[in-house]
């Protein structure tokens, strides 16, 4: 990085922490555009914000009419997992007709709690779906998706969930911050913070006006935003500056 003329980074909040922990001299980070590493193609998620609720949670056999929260991502405690799995597992003892999904695989490297896996294994409203191929067929199972982790440099999961309608509550890390924005297409908590994780979760559960209009806003702020096409743009045309500047 030192011998660097300039440093890519896929969000503003990963480069912001470089320049203040001195890893690159000021004015020597880039952000294309609003971040993200390669955009979304949303051909792939424009066919699933379309889908039928109720087909869609057919094919996970969840309940059609059931409040679902869904997770995707890997299964790790630096995802946020313990937090969400707990959080949930109070929540479910209030609202009987509430349902977690996951769809993932755990790593060794940084393992879930064993409670956590107790749970996980042992609750009748959480779904485990193990790794998904192709993720877009299950966002529109889901009400909202919960993304409480700790650390991102810039996460796709929050970008594709927005891209089909789905608002997303999750936790204010690094790179989450770029993808979501707070009161407009999701909720953000502070990191760690589990009870507020929860208050947001019930609050957009017990809100369909509130989930439809983040929705909306998140469809948008992907579509205009994060589409490929404009990402590569950006990368091209800083190409053919620095191909100019030598």
């Amino acid at each position: 990085i030192s011998l660097a003329h300039q440093v890519l980074f896929n969000s503003a909040s990963l480069h912001q922490i470089a320049e203040s922990a001195s890893l690159i001299p000021v004015g020597r980070g880039v952000v294309l555009g609003s971040g993200s590493g390669n955009g979304l193609d949303l051909s792939r998620f424009a066919a699933s914000a379309l889908m039928n609720r109720e087909t869609a949670r057919s094919v996970i056999d969840v309940p059609a009419n059931a409040r679902v929260i869904g997770f995707i991502g890997r299964l790790t405690a630096n995802k946020g997992l313990d937090d969400l799995v707990q959080v949930f597992a109070e929540m479910s003892l209030i609202d009987g007709n509430l349902w977690l999904v996951i769809a993932g695989s755990e790593e060794k490297g940084d393992p879930i709690a064993p409670s956590t896996r107790h749970i996980l294994q042992t609750h009748p409203h959480i779904r485990l779906l193990g790794w998904a191929p192709d993720p877009a067929a299950l966002y529109p199972a889901f009400d909202v998706l919960a993304f409480p982790s700790y650390r991102e440099g810039f996460p796709n999961v929050p970008l594709e969930a927005q891209a089909c309608g789905v608002p997303v509550v999750g936790y204010a890390a690094t790179g989450t911050v770029d993808a979501v924005r707070d009161g407009i297409t999701g909720i953000l908590v502070d990191v760690g913070e589990r009870a507020e994780l929860q208050r947001a979760l019930t609050h957009i559960l017990a809100d369909g006006d509130l989930r439809e209009r983040l929705g909306v806003a998140g469809v948008a702020w992907a579509r205009d935003n994060f589409d490929q096409r404009i990402i590569w743009a950006s990368l091209a045309d800083h190409y053919r500056q620095w191909l100019n500047q030598t």
